[in-house]
């Protein structure tokens, strides 16, 4: 169904994932091995996944609205290049979805006692207006700005938990200081597969983004720098991943899940950047990064059933 793929909605069942296994499984762990009973009532909980699922999949709309003539060239699949929906149709489509969004952010924090937390998830959404309005060609800054909304994704639930005022300020609590870092993990894990799926994606679209005048980084640099940045991307990703893996008290199981990404990194995404020279080449390896970003934000999981 043509909807499905204007609001890009494997985009949002991914949005839903990761915000259920932050809740019920990272923070929810947390707070039982540590004796809290503090949990966020399930209304509120579903209102922030909602009104984050609207404001993306309002955003993606805005975007295929101004990629409209770069579509056309790529011969996309969108529904607005193919004519499944005009673009009237979806402007409407995306300004219901907008308002909903906004006014289920600011619902979400009224309920926690806090109006000011709404302010994080509008900032998501001005980043991602900014960036299809003025800051998708701006050479790696349009990147960075993606990057950051999707980072920002974990922090979400994370952030209305903190500020809950019926927590009390048990958040705050030094023996929670492992939840907030796999908070803060899960956040530069997002920012940094991203980044790099974004980089690779713009060198696919390449063609298609300078015969429109998008000089992204990507279609503007040779194959070399390009290959260069991807890869201390990834190396450093490795690093990351590792170095959580390292520190992490105990919870075996959950520490042996992260070789899972690591190895798709190094025996799976470098080789394939290391042999790719064509478009076709950088479309399987923006698809191969998909099961990556997947296979690091699931992991929490496991401790559903560890608890």
């Amino acid at each position: 169904m043509f909807f499905f793929r204007l609001v890009r909605v494997n985009n949002l069942i991914i949005i839903l994932l990761t915000e259920m296994l932050v809740k019920y499984g990272l923070i929810d762990y947390y707070l039982s091995v540590n004796g809290l009973a503090y949990r966020m009532s399930t209304p509120i909980f579903i209102l922030i996944v909602v009104s984050s699922i609207l404001i993306a999949a309002a955003a993606n709309i805005h975007n295929d609205i101004h990629d409209v003539d770069i579509d056309r060239l790529t011969k996309s699949r969108k529904p607005i290049p193919n004519g499944d929906i005009s673009i009237k149709s979806a402007r409407y489509i995306l300004y219901l979805f907008n308002s909903l969004g906004v006014i289920l952010t600011f619902l979400a924090a009224h309920l926690i006692g806090e109006p000011f937390v709404a302010i994080f998830q509008l900032s998501i959404l001005a980043l991602l207006f900014a960036y299809s309005n003025s800051l998708k060609c701006s050479k790696l800054v349009g990147n960075i700005v993606v990057s950051l909304t999707v980072a920002m994704v974990p922090v979400v639930v994370w952030i209305y938990i903190v500020y809950d005022n019926s927590a009390n300020g048990l958040m705050f609590n030094y023996d929670l200081r492992w939840m907030h870092l796999s908070i803060f993990f899960f956040s530069l894990f997002a920012f940094l597969s991203t980044l790099i799926r974004e980089i690779v994606k713009d060198r696919e679209d390449m063609k298609a983004d300078t015969s429109c005048n998008c000089n992204t980084w990507a279609a503007t640099v040779s194959l070399k720098s390009f290959k260069i940045l991807i890869s201390i991307l990834s190396i450093f990703l490795i690093a990351i991943i590792a170095f959580y893996q390292l520190y992490l008290p105990n919870l075996e199981i959950y520490r042996i899940s992260f070789f899972i990404p690591m190895a798709l990194i190094l025996f799976g995404l470098i080789p394939m950047l290391l042999k790719g020279s064509s478009s076709k080449d950088f479309k399987k390896l923006s698809t191969f990064l998909k099961i990556i970003i997947l296979s690091g934000l699931v992991t929490p999981i496991i401790l559903l059933f560890c608890k």
